[in-house]
């Protein structure tokens, strides 16, 4: 006896035309790049901020200043034009202070507990002052993604099943 069952194939032409459009979507998924995060260590003594000079960062990366010793702030000195200026709270213990930076330029920051702006935004920053710089530069934008809908699967169907005896 040969019966087959209505709607088999078009259940399968659908399961693999969506397998197909998630299989399309995959080169744009590839290309998504996600947000890093830099620790900056602020002790006390030369070179406070270690590294003083983090080079650069990815806009929307963030930037983690974890204390290791003594009381410390970081405060912004010299920044792009349409960025948000900014001052952490005290920092003691291990505690840290976080940003997140969309614009791209350099940033120069300080401690003002135990430097100044000035020295901030010196052409060179010195290793005796507790200063710092960064540079945010614009990321890639990941590529919109192209959805191409899956071809309408064709269903034939089945032939009435003929039972013989």
């Amino acid at each position: 006896m040969n019966v087959r069952t209505r709607g088999t194939r078009g259940k399968l032409a659908v399961l693999l035309g969506t397998l197909a459009l998630l299989g399309s979507m995959l080169p744009f998924m590839a290309g998504v790049a996600l947000a890093a995060t830099f620790t900056v260590q602020v002790t006390t003594g030369p070179n406070a901020f270690t590294p003083q000079n983090l080079g650069n960062i990815t806009a929307g990366d963030t930037i983690t200043w974890q204390n290791a010793s003594g009381t410390h702030n970081v405060v912004s000195a010299n920044i792009p034009a349409t960025a948000a200026a900014w001052v952490s709270p005290i920092l003691t213990g291990t505690l840290t202070y976080s940003g997140t930076f969309t614009v791209a330029g350099n940033y120069r920051y300080y401690c003002a507990l135990h430097s100044t702006d000035v020295a901030a935004n010196a052409a060179t920053q010195l290793t005796t002052e507790q200063v710092g710089q960064f540079t945010v530069i614009a990321g890639t934008p990941a590529p919109t993604p192209v959805v191409t809908p899956a071809p309408t699967p064709v269903v034939t169907p089945a032939p009435t099943p003929v039972v013989t005896p």
